[in-house]
């Protein structure tokens, strides 16, 4: 067997990491002796092993080494890498954006399986590496030959930006319809709105009147044309009158879930959902 140098900015953990590692479960029948230098700001991982049993001589480096190191790079690099993707492509957004999007992406990646398929592959381009070559320096590896690392991890990165961008827009429309609301002279008082299970709603002023049809009025053609939902139709209903306030009855049968997020995000504590009541059984 021979030595392996590795090569690095800060090699401690990596010492402790692999060394105890090598120690407790991987090597067998192999003894090996591990030396820590520094040099220029970079540090040094000299381990050179020696084998002990005739099965372990034909071996250039133990079993089980490459797939310590490719561990050991994924929890070293991944939010160095994760950092440096972000403030080159998307150094347009505000630091505190730029920690935001970085701890999405780490949360999503804590929730997602790929873990094992990221570290055969890296344990892959290790084992490679070390197949012609026993200096190993890690930040030249990484950034040169873990494209297919990169590249997943900059998916990753793009897709929380979309979803971001997306929610900053949403945002950005609910305050939009929000000072729409604060400008409006309100045309009624109280209203109540009814959820139906066909879909559609339905309308009482503060007086129980119905005021369906006046309300659905201006929004009766181009809801046969299809060119707006049910949905759509009551945010603009609830912004043309402006109430006060707003009674929501039968919200247990809504079906559109974020429709009546989008309301309560607009009208705030003005929105009350009503739980039962005598309007309710109508």
């Amino acid at each position: 067997m021979e030595c392996l140098t590795i090569g690095a900015d800060d090699l401690t953990f990596i010492k402790e990491n692999i060394v105890n590692n090598l120690s407790a479960n991987t090597v067998r029948g192999i003894s090996f002796v591990s030396h820590l230098s520094e040099s220029n700001k970079t540090q040094y991982l000299d381990i050179c092993f020696t084998p002990n049993t005739n099965e372990e001589k034909g071996k250039k480096f133990p079993d089980g080494l490459d797939i310590l190191m490719a561990q050991w790079i994924r929890q070293k690099y991944e939010s160095r890498i994760l950092r440096q993707i972000i403030m080159s492509n998307y150094g347009y957004f505000s630091k505190q954006e730029q920690a935001k999007i970085f701890r999405t992406v780490l949360d999503n990646r804590k929730k997602e399986k790929n873990n094992l398929s990221e570290i055969k592959m890296i344990q892959e381009r290790v084992s490679e590496y070390l197949q012609t070559s026993n200096k190993i320096y890690l930040d030249g590896f990484v950034r040169f030959r873990l494209r297919e690392y990169w590249s997943e991890l900059e998916n990753e990165v793009e897709e929380v930006v979309d979803e971001f961008l997306l929610q900053r827009e949403y945002n950005e429309f609910i305050d939009l319809l929000k000072f729409f609301v604060e400008i409006q002279t309100p045309r009624v008082e109280f209203l109540h709105v009814f959820s139906k299970e066909d879909g559609q709603y339905r309308f009482l002023d503060q007086d129980k009147k119905n005021i369906t049809q006046e309300c659905l009025s201006e929004f009766i053609a181009d809801l046969h044309s299809e060119e707006i939902t049910y949905g759509d139709m009551l945010i603009s209903v609830l912004i043309m009158l402006a109430p006060q306030k707003i009674y929501w009855h039968n919200s247990e049968i809504e079906t559109n879930k974020e429709l009546l997020q989008t309301a309560q995000m607009i009208f705030g504590n003005n929105l009350i959902i009503c739980t039962g009541c005598d309007l309710c059984q109508r």
